[in-house]
């Protein structure tokens, strides 16, 4: 009678492969909810909310008028400042913000920066915060 002992030997080898170190076994699934479900349909995520285009003094571009503002421009505005500084005429293109004045003397300058640029024309110091399109907020400030 041989087999008996063959019989024996296949439940010792399935009880040894249920057994083993408890951190080899993986997380047992959780238990199927029974409670009722207050909402039918599917949870969404909201998606990030991108932060406006805003500047501390809006469109008011004459906010500029004591050399200090922070400003939303668009290509074709002007700043005036105070002092010789002439007035800026600003574009706007490409990423890129230009500012272009001429001076009562006429001596004429130009400047170009991207996002983190810092420009600086006679005592005057620009700062561009922020470009998106053919707009860009700016800030002004003394030298």
């Amino acid at each position: 009678m041989r087999r008996f002992p063959a019989l024996l030997v296949v439940p010792v080898f399935l009880l040894a492969a249920c057994g083993g170190d408890p951190s080899d076994t993986p997380p047992a699934a959780p238990s199927p909810s029974t409670s009722p479900s207050t909402s039918t349909s599917p949870s969404v995520s909201p998606s990030p909310v991108k932060p406006a285009f805003a500047a501390a003094d809006g469109r008011n571009l004459s906010a500029c008028a004591d050399n200090t503002c922070e400003v939303i421009v668009r290509s074709g505005d002007v700043l005036r400042v105070r002092g010789d500084l002439g007035p800026l005429h600003v574009q706007v293109s490409g990423g890129l913000v230009t500012l272009s004045q001429t001076a009562a003397s006429g001596f004429s300058s130009t400047v170009t920066g991207s996002v983190g640029a810092r420009q600086q024309i006679n005592n005057q110091v620009i700062f561009v915060i922020a470009v998106e399109g053919d707009r860009a907020v700016l800030r002004l400030q003394p030298a």
